[in-house]
């Protein structure tokens, strides 16, 4: 019967192939480094493994369920142990229940008997010897008689008992570790006719195999199961399962060194830079370089700013650079979320055969498991290969899913760094952040942080203050796959057409598969107030409701007598006529007809379609003159001069003005120029040109009041700045010059600085963006 069911055992075993995976364990409670690379074995395979508070306790005795468990491990029989159940008397419910009826029926672990297992008693030193000979293959026939001494001699000519000292009476997990781990490089053999017949199979091979190899690049894609990135270009022992699935990697040949490259020189001599900062000179001039897991030919430029590993041999010589850098940062949008079958995805071109996707030569890591887990606002970092864009063998890729929402509490300095404070956390600025509005304190925002915990992009998602201007809508473009865009009256009497921000409150935003779909609650005729955000956009849009108002102006009290709205001299906002015009209480008749927005009983803002003075039952429209002349100062550029001198337009500025006599010579000199115009009633009467203090140069770097550039200077400029944004076709001549603010200076923006008070004292008052 025992014959019978070994032999089921080992066809159920041919049928079914181990497919367990171990993984290694650092144990606390373990300081020996060629001890715990032992247990690392070990517990990789399941055989012996540690507690759950993390330590090993090497001092503890293994009882005879372990010992059957730690037996049926060695054999490979686990995976066809589940489910099997026992006849001791005392096992039944057991944990070890399956591993003691395989161990019995084989006769490595025996019961006792009046048929009991005694699970829990400790295991002496010579059993627990006799079970792993056992193991192996052989039995008590051939073994001989003379017991423990039989077992124990034949244990020291297998070099079963090395480094296994002043063992104790029962066996300890220290020393089963030690016996077990010399038992896997033991050949097994099989027992016929009471002969002793050798394999070639080693025990180790019920588990698996083991190789010692390096670890190239190619080797990455061949066992995608594993992340193998940090092994590369070393000589490892390397352990499968029978699967052929790596276990376990152990016992580098070379050492390492690591580090970030700042900077390097020609040749690729670079400086390694460690973890406090310290600095040293490296040669890497002929040392195979791994680039982005594929050994590659790199220059200096691809060394810059990398982290690097360098694998050094016993006589200190670098024998491989592992260099790992991110060739790209990028938050994903909406419209780039992974598609089934695209070879593209965020703008890269991923490795493909025979036109198929090869999905196990796309590495994808941190908060997704794969292209189909990133999301929108998730940053992803692209470790791109030196190869064709088009021809990639591999595509790594890191995503960082960091994004947080809270209130906007102001920002701080620490040297050249700035600090947003956002719900009392404070959170640097990314050297490339993109700052899509500048907040208010009090402001909700929502910031999207790289993997150092930087803020990458920052948005306002809800404002504190109240929109401040009046406008009423003239008509409505709704928007599908773009944003709503407004035509509106504005408080000048000038109309405009508008983009609405997205987080303006009138903007609805639906979902549409991977894009948006936008549209908007006001229409024609409905009353808003909203803030600019720049020259073409709108943000805080709120609706306002309206009245009608027909009555008599009463110019003492400053109110509509019929129905007793008062119209502030200072605030109110009068819109008249065909076209639209400004007035002012002046221009006011005795009876008004229109529409306006109130608050607390003052009107706003007034529409008037109808504005008559009242006599003798006769209607007489007024049509006071607007007065329209300008005098003051005027900073920009010409835009057009009259074919006789005697006009001039700007290109930052709605008016014309005429020019006076005696500049009708000259002016044709100071186009393409930034100028000051002093104008008195609209005529321009004195022109000065500036000179730049500073010629072109490139913004390297953002603070408070000053501005890196070219990487060296720094350029402080005031607190009451001027900025302009200036384009020039190929010959210097300038194609628009208009106004613009801070915020619109950019690292790597091309910029000149100039001074209107004459007085240059190492701060600018003039920023010009060259396009």
């Amino acid at each position: 019967m025992k014959k019978l069911v070994i032999t089921t055992l080992l066809i159920v075993l041919l049928l079914l192939t181990f497919s367990s995976k171990a993984y290694s364990i650092d144990f606390s409670d373990i300081n020996n480094k060629d001890y715990s690379e032992m247990l690392n074995i070990l517990s990789s395979y399941k055989i012996l493994n540690g507690y759950t508070d993390g330590t090993f306790r090497p001092g503890n005795c293994i009882t005879r369920a372990e010992a059957a468990k730690i037996a049926v491990m060695l054999t490979g029989y686990e995976n066809i142990s589940f489910g099997m159940t026992s006849n001791f008397s005392d096992m039944q419910g057991h944990w070890a229940e399956r591993y003691v009826e395989i161990t019995n029926v084989l006769g490595i672990v025996k019961g006792y008997e009046d048929n009991t297992f005694k699970p829990n008693q400790y295991v002496t030193f010579e059993e627990a010897v006799t079970i792993i000979i056992r193991v192996l293959g052989y039995n008590d026939e051939v073994v001989g008689n003379n017991y423990p001494d039989n077992y124990l001699n034949l244990a020291k000519k297998l070099n079963l008992l090395e480094n296994i000292s002043n063992p104790s009476k029962y066996m300890t997990r220290e020393s089963m570790s030690f016996l077990v781990y010399n038992s896997l490089n033991c050949h097994t053999v099989n027992i016929k006719n009471s002969n002793i017949i050798y394999n070639s199979k080693l025990l180790l091979n019920n588990l698996g195999r083991k190789e010692t190899r390096q670890i190239t690049d190619t080797y990455v894609l061949e066992h995608s199961e594993i992340y193998l990135a940090k092994y590369l270009m070393n000589i490892f022992d390397i352990y499968y399962d029978n699967n052929d699935n790596i276990v376990l990697i152990n016992n580098p040949v070379y050492t390492t060194i690591t580090g970030y490259i700042k900077s390097s020189l020609p040749s690729n001599l670079i400086f390694l830079s460690d973890k406090y900062g310290n600095s040293k000179l490296y040669n890497l001039n002929d040392v195979p370089i791994v680039y982005n897991n594929i050994k590659s030919y790199v220059n200096n430029e691809d060394l810059k700013n990398s982290n690097a590993r360098f694998l050094i041999s016993d006589s200190s010589e670098i024998v491989a650079a592992v260099i790992e850098k991110p060739t790209d940062i990028k938050i994903i949008s909406n419209n780039e979320l992974y598609k089934n079958s695209e070879d593209i995805f965020a703008g890269k071109y991923l490795p493909k055969k025979d036109n198929k996707i090869l999905f196990e030569n796309i590495r994808v890591t941190g908060a997704a498991d794969n292209l189909y887990d990133i999301k929108t606002n998730d940053v992803v970092y692209f470790y791109e290969t030196k190869e064709s864009n088009y021809n990639k063998s591999t595509v790594s890729m890191e995503v960082i899913r960091n994004n947080i929402t809270n209130i906007f509490n102001g920002t701080e300095y620490k040297g050249y760094d700035e600090y947003y404070n956002i719900g009392d956390i404070k959170y640097k600025l990314n050297a490339n952040a993109n700052i899509k509005e500048q907040p208010s304190i009090g402001d909700s925002v929502k910031a999207i942080l790289d993997k150092d915990n930087s803020i990458l992009q920052l948005e306002v998602m809800r404002y504190v203050q109240e929109p401040k201007k009046y406008a009423l809508v003239l008509g409505v473009n709704q928007g599908t796959n773009a944003l709503p865009t407004v035509n509106i009256l504005k408080h000048d009497g000038t109309t405009k057409t508008y983009t609405l921000k997205e987080n303006s409150g009138v903007v609805i935003k639906a979902s549409n598969n991977n894009s948006y779909i936008y549209n908007t609650s006001i229409s024609k005729n409905d009353f808003i107030r909203y803030d600019l955000l720049n020259t073409s956009t709108i943000k805080v849009v709120k609706k306002e409701s309206s009245v009608n108002i027909v009555g008599e102006y009463n110019p003492k009290v400053n109110t509509v007598s019929s129905v007793g709205y008062k119209i502030n001299s200072l605030s109110t906002i009068m819109i008249y006529g065909e076209p639209f015009r400004q007035i002012n209480l002046e221009n006011l008749g005795n009876h008004l007809e229109g529409r306006a927005v109130l608050k607390n009983n003052v009107i706003q803002m007034l529409i008037l379609n109808k504005n008559v003075i009242t006599e003798v039952d006769k209607e007489i429209p007024v049509e006071k003159p607007i007065v329209t002349t300008y005098t003051g100062q005027v900073y920009g550029a010409i835009d057009s001069i009259s074919n006789n001198n005697s006009t001039l337009g700007l290109y930052n500025y709605s008016l014309s003005f005429n020019i006076h006599k005696d500049l009708n010579d000259s002016i044709n000199s100071y186009k393409n120029q930034f100028v000051r115009f002093k104008v008195i009633n609209s005529v321009v009467t004195e022109i000065e040109a500036y000179k730049p203090e500073i010629t072109k140069s490139k913004v390297t770097a953002i603070y408070k009041n000053q501005l890196q550039i070219d990487g060296i200077s720094l350029v402080e400029y005031s607190d009451n700045v001027m900025v302009y944004i200036c384009s020039q076709d190929a010959l210097g001549e300038y194609i628009s010059f208009k106004n613009a603010s801070l915020s619109d200076v950019k690292i790597n923006s091309t910029v000149q600085f100039y001074v209107t008070d004459n007085k240059y004292n190492g701060v600018v008052n003039v920023i010009v963006i060259y396009n």
